[in-house]
């Protein structure tokens, strides 16, 4: 992750539009660096500011990489999933309907 953060950085350094492909947390972290470097050649805020923001800046992205990451996971698990539920609901067993009915969220326990 080191690696893909120092890259986001070098290229919000130079000032050039949004790259295509990036996740969302990466934009955000590519677009805040880009303003804090503009910000920092400009002489509106110092050399402790920006180290001081942009250790903020990458904790945050780090997290939120993990939570995008994590959201990923389960839209691949679920469409992995969504045959089989499909096929026990129609089964006609009353459990595998309930059981698939709270996977979705059409039923509350």
């Amino acid at each position: 992750m080191r690696h893909r953060i120092e890259e986001i950085e070098r290229l919000a350094m130079t000032g050039c539009g949004l790259p295509e492909g990036y996740s969302q947390p990466e934009q955000l972290l590519f677009l805040s660096l880009r303003i804090l470097h503009w910000e920092f050649r400009n002489r509106i805020i110092g050399r402790e500011q920006a180290r001081h923001e942009k250790k903020l800046l990458v904790d945050d992205f780090r997290q939120e990489q993990r939570f995008h990451e994590i959201y990923q996971e389960n839209i691949r698990i679920r469409n992995t999933m969504s045959h089989r539920l499909t096929a026990a609901e129609k089964s006609g067993c009353p459990h595998c309907r309930e059981l698939v009915q709270l996977f979705d969220g059409r039923k509350r326990p």
